[in-house]
């Protein structure tokens, strides 16, 4: 899932597109040999910021994508896709907010949520 937005999935859940989003920002950022501190320079912002955003803690926000995406080589024709994707992953999913879910278990039930296929292993021999 982290090889190349191509391959992201049409169904999306929005913890997924969170999670894959992030993760896609960075991987973008180390190919480009790009420091946080740089590409915070050119969104003119703290390297926290970045740092949050690779991280998930904090989203990316549309105008901060329109700008850094071209900075970090992404193709005119690939932007609006990583700009659908993103209002994919602010949106919330029916078991966030819900009193019978504990919160931290919601990212347990949205990476369920978005998964195509389950795998089972058995370790006891």
């Amino acid at each position: 899932m982290h090889d190349s937005a191509a391959q992201q999935p049409q169904t999306v859940s929005p913890t997924v597109g969170r999670r894959w989003l992030a993760q896609e920002i960075r991987r973008l950022r180390e190919a480009a040999g790009l420091k946080q501190s740089e590409v915070a320079k050119r969104l003119r912002c703290n390297p926290a910021k970045i740092a949050h955003i690779e991280s998930m803690r904090n989203a990316v926000s549309a105008p901060d994508l329109e700008v850094m995406l071209p900075f970090l080589g992404v193709p005119p024709d690939r932007i609006d896709w990583y700009l659908k994707l993103s209002d994919i992953a602010k949106e919330k999913g029916w078991w966030d907010g819900n009193q019978a879910i504990p919160e931290w278990f919601s990212l347990y039930i949205g990476l369920e949520w978005g998964a195509s296929e389950f795998h089972e292993w058995d370790f006891d021999g």
